[in-house]
């Protein structure tokens, strides 16, 4: 049965993000982001606001006997301080998102207030093709993982980055050249008590 994003949306608590991967009628795949937000927010916001998004790739091993998780985080900034943060995990389901985000040549941004229609949408160029291609690369040479090793693993990467502009100011340039440079990830095992080496979605909004 299909699941109506949009509904989903509404029912979450105001600030959230999620992404839908949306067929069209030509044919085509797409990432689609939505914001449910306050209507004022959403005003203040103006029809051309300052935006920025980021994203980075974490391998993370959640218990010492498992295998690695590779985690995707997808943030933006809408105006100078709200950050929205979503997360791709991509052995939650059959579908293909970060290659079908590779292949899209631009982002859209849809934010909803308390109805069924968004209240103000936006386009910008996607430059996490490159990124998302890369990432889609790596991840697929690791084995799947269950929702909890998931989640175990996001709990790790919480914990090493507590606030959304930590994760946020980690993640600074990681797209724009892809993640094939292993100097600029992060490996977080169990065995190491979570700590960092220089070895190398869901939905959550937290506010600076």
């Amino acid at each position: 049965m299909n699941v109506d994003p949009v509904q989903v949306l509404r029912r979450l608590p105001v600030g959230t993000a999620l992404y839908d991967r949306t067929h069209h009628a030509d044919g085509s795949w797409e990432v689609h982001w939505m914001i449910r937000e306050e209507c004022g927010t959403i005003e203040r916001y103006g029809k051309h606001p300052d935006f920025e998004v980021r994203a980075g790739l974490f391998r993370v091993r959640p218990t010492p006997s498992g295998g690695v998780v590779a985690l995707v985080p997808v943030l933006f900034r809408i105006g100078p301080r709200a950050l929205y943060e979503t997360w791709i995990n991509e052995y939650a389901d059959d579908e293909p998102t970060l290659w079908t985000l590779a292949g899209q040549p631009r982002l859209r941004i849809s934010i909803y207030g308390d109805g069924d229609k968004p209240v103000q949408s936006f386009q910008a160029e996607n430059l996490l093709a490159r990124f998302s291609r890369d990432a889609w690369e790596r991840i697929h040479k690791l084995a799947a993982w269950s929702m909890d090793d998931f989640e175990q693993a996001r709990d790790m990467l919480y914990r090493k980055f507590p606030g959304s502009i930590d994760l946020w100011r980690q993640l600074e340039g990681q797209q724009a050249g892809g993640c094939s440079d292993e100097s600029r990830q992060i490996f977080l095992d169990a065995n190491a008590n979570a700590s960092s080496t220089n070895r190398i979605s869901p939905y959550l909004h937290r506010r600076w």
